[in-house]
């Protein structure tokens, strides 16, 4: 299993790496990290992690100016692709076609093997990129049965063409940014790496795949998108107050059918459930610091009735606030 970049020209080799047969390996898990300095172009670095059926690609890179990179892989593989910052295309010469990704955009797809241009452009911030490659023994085996989105992948793997399980990007949810942020913290060691690393790359996976499982997705200038990230941005440091929809609306600068579908649509979640979410996931710190009492934290967490608050922490916990605060 070999992955080779080199510039455009192909007269420099820039990356490469021979991985053993569906990423076995002798240990638990193998680790590797790759700075990347492409002379006056891009600066950055690749950090790898590997083990049977799966491997780990995230890359921190700041392109100085425009360029283009061959790239060159002759594995069959299905990638989970998420652009966590940046704007990057790819072309595939296998298909002729270009696939672009813009910043907190994801998708999921099956390549035969790889064979074409990266293309990456002068950005003020760093490109954040995370890549999980699983193979397609290890992809056959959580599919079996077949349902949904799934047939689309399957069908392309039976055909060796190379196939996205959707044929536009989809928005990186809270949740999935929740797994990639413990992926990327991670700091077990040895089997136990290992074992917490395939949880979370099976839970990123069914997200993917849920998501794409759902209804068409709701069409979104950029400028609506960013005042939807504006809007996260306020309630996460208002969360306590108390809001309507037409107030959120008017605050977000959106009509409020756009804003109820558009805020589902990029986050996963509804406004009113991540601002709950938000208000719960203070009240276990307040718990846990033993500062306040149960009624003062549900006031501060925006409770009017301390019952309402005790109710909406088990629904969501299955536990009491007064047994997680014990």
């Amino acid at each position: 299993m070999k992955f080779r970049l080199r510039s455009d020209d192909l007269q420099e080799v820039i990356y490469q790496r021979e991985f053993p047969e569906d990423f076995v390996t002798t240990g638990s898990i193998e680790e590797a990290r790759f700075e990347l300095n492409f002379g006056d172009c891009m600066q950055g670095h690749w950090v790898e992690q590997w083990f049977d059926g799966i491997h780990i690609l995230y890359g921190l890179v700041h392109i100085i100016r425009n360029l283009r990179l061959k790239a060159e892989s002759e594995t069959p593989v299905i990638e989970m692709h998420f652009a966590l910052s940046g704007h990057t295309e790819v072309k595939f010469n296998n298909s002729l076609q270009y696939f672009e990704f813009n910043s907190g955009e994801h998708n999921l797809f099956y390549t035969p093997y790889f064979d074409g241009y990266l293309d990456g452009f002068e950005q003020k911030s760093s490109c954040k990129i995370l890549e999980i490659h699983l193979t397609t023994d290890y992809f056959k085996r959580l599919a079996q049965g077949r349902s949904g989105v799934l047939d689309r992948l399957l069908d392309g793997m039976e055909k060796q063409r190379q196939t996205f399980i959707g044929e536009r990007n989809r928005f990186i949810t809270a949740e999935m940014y929740r797994v990639i942020h413990e992926i990327l913290q991670c700091e077990k060691t040895g089997v136990f790496k290992r074992l917490f690393l395939e949880s979370k790359v099976l839970e990123l996976l069914t997200l993917q795949i849920e998501q794409y499982q759902e209804s068409p997705i709701m069409e979104l200038q950029k400028e609506d998108v960013e005042k939807l990230h504006d809007l996260k941005s306020f309630l996460q440091e208002h969360y306590s107050e108390a809001f309507s929809l037409d107030q959120l609306s008017r605050k977000a600068g959106l009509n409020e059918f756009k804003l109820k579908k558009g805020f589902r649509t990029v986050f996963g979640t509804t406004v009113f459930r991540y601002l709950r979410d938000l208000r719960l996931e203070e009240a276990k710190l307040l718990l846990l610091s033993g500062k306040k009492t149960i009624p003062e934290i549900a006031d501060f967490c925006g409770y009017q009735n301390p019952q309402y608050f005790t109710t909406a922490f088990k629904k969501k916990y299955g536990i009491t606030p007064g047994k997680y605060k014990h």
